[in-house]
């Protein structure tokens, strides 16, 4: 099972893109600590300024709010949107 956990392939110095990682505070399958380790470590690790942000969402996979779900399916493009201006 280790072969599919992204935090092990991390690697120091290297020029990651800018990400958005997210996670679901009352998603089962996955638990909210797994994405925010991630992105602390790419945070430590990575070899370049561009920016690493975890959305941490009440639900998971849209099962929150009206305006949590509206946030879970639109942040994505927002956060290409502001990458792509800044390029």
């Amino acid at each position: 099972m280790d072969q599919m956990d992204t935090y092990l392939y991390v690697k120091k110095g290297e020029a990651y893109p800018a990400l958005l990682l997210t996670a679901g505070k009352q998603y089962t399958r996955v638990p909210a600590w797994e994405p925010a380790k991630l992105a602390a470590r790419i945070a430590q690790e990575r070899g370049s300024e561009r920016v690493t942000l975890l959305r941490l969402y009440e639900g998971g996979h849209g099962s929150g709010t009206a305006e949590e779900t509206i946030a879970y399916y639109t942040d994505p493009f927002a956060f290409l949107l502001w990458q792509l201006v800044y390029l």
